[in-house]
């Protein structure tokens, strides 16, 4: 009869299993951890979260909403990469509004030159009349010195004729006067369009960039797994804006993060020492424990497809802070040994 030893793994999703001590394992043979262990996993010390971005945008009665991003470039995973490096570069169908938007501003553009060209040369039209009908009135007026030369009944034809050319030409001024008034309003009313369209466009372009993530510091570039589609992040995905889809880790140091189910609380304390082994890479060092989280949040169990809900547990999240040199990578796995059964609050 084989005495069956409870132990916790946790790996995307906490699930509990038993594993006997007398048969042999890979790890059992290259680094056997006595009792009860619960498997976690090292994350860096310092890291930095990357999310997809999402945008609206409301511009003269459009109104676009984008909740899913394109990813067009995305830096390997693995990489270091120095302050400043692009990281990845999303787009969205943001691309045809900017279309319209350029295009409008040219528009906006052209309507203004045209129109101003086409007042300017009316301008020119009256001004030109207008001295016309000046030359006329001075004519006129000149001819009214001739009063004796002419008779009485021409002189009189003479004299409403030049009260004519006198009411043209003031009527002429007038016109000139309202498109001069004409040509600043409409200089003015375009300019505004013109503004208006370009602010819009550096709107977009603001809106945009930030579809491009730079590192803010240097770091080592990984990226989690996206537990809905089953596989990390690649070129030419759509990604749901707000999804954490790149991860920098911007420390060499390491943590033990772990998951603790509720039943074993009792088992570990803020500051206890434990052992924690790096079973694939066969290696082992001692933590402390540096933090337990004081609130259970329940965990849902999927099976290896990441597709069947398998159970759900209430968990604690732990982490640990190693007390000696740990020379391995972020998202190694490790299996943390919980110490002996002891009331809480004992060492």
């Amino acid at each position: 009869m084989t005495a069956a030893t409870p132990r916790i793994r946790l790996g995307f999703f906490p699930r509990l299993r038993f594993v006997s001590l007398f048969v042999p394992s890979f790890f059992a043979l290259t680094f056997p951890v006595l009792g009860l262990t619960i498997e976690g996993v090292l994350v860096p010390k310092a890291s930095e979260t990357y999310f997809a971005p999402t945008a609206s945008i409301r511009i003269r009665g459009w109104w676009m909403e984008r909740m899913h991003a394109k990813a067009t470039f995305l830096v390997e995973e693995g990489t270091k990469v120095e302050a400043g490096t692009l990281l990845a570069r999303f787009e969205t169908d943001f691309d045809q509004l900017r279309d319209y938007v350029v295009r409008e501003h040219s528009r906006a553009e052209a309507e203004r030159d045209l129109i101003l060209e086409r007042i300017r040369q009316d301008q020119a039209d009256h001004g030109l009349l207008l001295a016309r009908k000046r030359l006329r009135a001075e004519q006129l007026a000149w001819d009214l010195r001739k009063r004796d030369l002419v008779a009485e009944k021409d002189f009189a034809i003479m004299e409403m004729e030049a009260k004519i050319a006198d009411f043209e030409v003031e009527a002429e001024r007038r016109v000139l006067e309202l498109l001069q008034r004409h040509y600043r309003n409409a200089e003015e009313y375009h300019r505004i369009n013109v503004v208006l369209a370009g602010s819009y466009l550096t709107y977009l372009d603001t809106i945009t960039a930030s579809f491009e993530h730079h590192a803010t510091k240097a770091g080592l570039v990984t990226y989690p797994l996206l537990a809905h589609r089953r596989r990390k992040i690649a070129v030419g995905q759509w990604i749901m804006g707000g999804w954490a889809y790149l991860k920098l880790a911007t420390s060499t140091e390491v943590l033990v993060e772990a998951h603790l189910p509720e039943h074993l609380y009792p088992r570990l304390t803020q500051g206890q020492e434990v052992l924690v082994g790096v079973a694939r890479q066969g290696g082992r060092f001692r933590a402390k424990i540096t933090e337990i989280n004081g609130f259970p949040v329940e965990l849902g169990t999927l099976e290896d497809d990441f597709s069947t809900p398998y159970a759900t547990e209430k968990v604690f999240l732990v982490r640990a802070e190693p007390l000696e040199s740990a020379p391995y990578a972020p998202g190694s796995e490790v299996e943390v040994e919980l110490p002996d059964p002891s009331p809480r609050g004992e060492k």
